[in-house]
């Protein structure tokens, strides 16, 4: 009997590992889940720098062997670092770092992860103009001792990467008039300005 349970967990575990291989990774952790190898599942999201993932799993099983609150700490530090790493590959991991922090509930940490993010770390403007503006919104909502600081930073980068209309906008949205009446005359939108 105790024979055939571990043959059983040896087979689901090769399962696992093959529904790894060809990327379907809920599968997996459902599987790893199942035999009792929560860390496992998240050692996987973690090699697949699947951040969000992982801490879910550690928190949702931190009472499983090989987790524990020390291990869900240690994620969100890792989460926070390795978002903000460049990954030329994985655009859509560079707003997790900030998603994790708005969860936990700290939108000036949230705000910091989304600044964080640069044109270093993707050529996708659109997506650097929605990372930052998901800053201005926390600002705006969240953090209202920070609009001036955050707005005037966002802006300056949406110059810089020649989205005048969106930067100046940005400023008229915090009544910083003369800026983006700069903005405007720089971009040469007479009428706007």
């Amino acid at each position: 009997e105790n024979h055939d349970g571990a043959s059983r967990t040896e087979v689901r575990m090769a399962q696992a590992r093959g529904a790894v291989d060809k990327k379907d990774f809920a599968s997996a952790e459902s599987i790893f889940i199942e035999v009792g190898k929560a860390d496992v599942a998240v050692k996987m999201y973690k090699e697949a720098r699947k951040w969000e993932d992982a801490l879910r799993v550690a928190k949702t099983h931190e009472s499983a062997p090989g987790i524990g609150s020390a291990m869900v700490y240690q994620l969100q530090q890792e989460t926070a670092r390795g978002m903000s790493a460049p990954d030329p590959g994985a655009d859509q991991d560079l707003m997790a770092a900030g998603k994790m922090w708005e969860d936990n509930g700290d939108p000036s940490k949230a705000i910091d992860s989304y600044l964080k993010v640069t044109s270093a770390q993707t050529r996708n403007v659109e997506y650097l103009e929605e990372i930052w503006e998901k800053a201005v919104e926390l600002a705006m909502t969240r953090c209202t001792g920070r609009i001036t600081e955050v707005v005037s930073e966002v802006s300056k980068r949406l110059v810089d990467l020649g989205r005048f209309e969106q930067a100046a906008e940005f400023f008229e949205g915090i009544d910083a008039h003369k800026e983006a009446i700069d903005v405007y005359i720089r971009a040469g939108l007479w009428d706007k300005a």
